[in-house]
């Protein structure tokens, strides 16, 4: 029987939900003073990259499996465009290489999309909010994996218009920042909350 897509999203939900439930365990240690801010900001590297790389997997168990049929989505016009027979044999139809980039969404996974599923759903259903959303996410992302020259520029010229402390524009300690006191969020939380909710849209 084709596991729901409701199941992929909702154990991605949990990680994620887990990967907070720890920041919270350091940032506690860190207010009674066990553990410094230098310190902490690294556990922010850590859970980030956790988080950012779950994701890529739930795109990548989503495309797979609901192209070979074991997965099934919700959606109420979700179509496959093709059947690909022997199942096992669909890594080697729609890629060659050992592994595909996902991300860009916008640029990687949605032509991929629109090529198997009719009008690339339930992939295409994201919004332009969604799509920037993750656009930034994988700056982030690429500053804190890479730390080249070009990455941390990326990084930098993203947040220009944002209203940071000079520490903040690290990295790091920009995931730890809390941008609205009235929500009293840090971006890491937001980011969580927004790849959730993205990962409820594909996986319907």
């Amino acid at each position: 029987m084709a596991k729901k897509a409701k199941t992929v999203g909702n154990n991605f939900i949990q990680k994620a939900n887990n990967l907070n439930k720890c920041r919270i365990k350091y940032e506690y240690l860190v207010d009674r003073g066990q553990l410094s801010v230098d310190e902490v900001a690294q556990v922010y590297t850590g859970l980030f990259l956790n988080l950012f790389t779950e994701f890529e997997c739930l795109i990548s168990e989503m495309f797979y499996g609901l192209l070979r049929g074991t997965i099934s989505s919700g959606h109420s016009r979700y179509k496959r465009l093709i059947n690909i027979t022997p199942k096992d044999k669909v890594i080697n139809v729609i890629q060659d290489k050992n592994y595909i980039d996902w991300l860009p969404i916008q640029e990687k996974t949605l032509p991929l999309a629109k090529k198997y599923f009719y009008e690339g759903l339930p992939f295409t259903d994201l919004v332009d909010k969604n799509k920037g959303d993750l656009k930034f996410y994988q700056i982030i992302r690429n500053a804190l994996a890479h730390k080249s020259e070009y990455s941390i520029k990326k990084f930098e010229d993203s947040i220009n218009s944002l209203t940071l402390l000079p520490h903040e524009k690290n990295p790091a300690y920009f995931l730890r920042s809390i941008p609205n006191r009235n929500q009293a969020k840090t971006q890491f939380e937001i980011v969580k909350d927004e790849l959730i909710v993205i990962a409820k849209i594909i996986c319907q």
